[in-house]
């Protein structure tokens, strides 16, 4: 963990609030920023991991709502770098959003947040918020799709209550473990 810390420039005491994926208009990404701007938080740090076609407008974006300083745009990682990721990972965001031609199914990501006892935070058009996997003050937050005010609340709200995020995280870690593929 400090290794990683260390290579992203991430001081120890900040809280990381992860994206690993595509950077994509169907991934809502410019909706987590702004949100994220929204908090003015000292104590916290977006990490968005991936690649994808409006990794530049993003960062155009971060740049625009001042919040370059406290975005870390990290490119790809290999599935076997991303246990490391979320091990200093306080939440994980998964913004999504419903396009003509997509809508998110599942996403895997969140099975691999909760292996890893961590909170996700996920639009309501994601599969398992949808299907009930991912359960809004259970096993994490869910916020309706594409509503950057409710986002930021949720954030916030986890942000402010180290309690309710280990709550969270360990209800998701049971979750996982008690949802084998015969009970799917």
């Amino acid at each position: 963990k400090s290794s990683l810390r260390n290579r992203l420039n991430i001081p120890a005491g900040q809280k990381v609030i992860l994206y690993i994926g595509r950077f994509v208009p169907e991934k809502g990404l410019d909706l987590l920023l702004r949100a994220f701007a929204t908090l003015d938080r000292k104590d916290a740090v977006l990490l968005l991991a991936g690649t994808g076609p409006l990794q530049d407008e993003l960062k155009g974006l971060a740049r625009d709502l001042h919040i370059e300083h406290k975005v870390i745009f990290n490119e790809y990682i290999s599935p076997e770098e991303t246990c490391h990721f979320y091990s200093i990972a306080y939440a994980f965001v998964l913004p999504s959003i419903t396009t003509k031609t997509f809508k998110e199914p599942w996403g895997l990501v969140v099975n691999e947040s909760f292996a890893q006892s961590v909170p996700v935070l996920a639009s309501s058009c994601v599969g398992a918020a949808a299907s009930g996997f991912l359960e809004d003050a259970v096993t994490g937050m869910v916020f309706p799709e594409g509503n950057v005010k409710v986002l930021a609340e949720k954030l916030g709200v986890l942000l402010n209550d180290p309690g309710l995020r280990h709550q969270l995280g360990k209800n998701a870690k049971r979750r996982l473990l008690e949802s084998g593929i015969e009970k799917m």
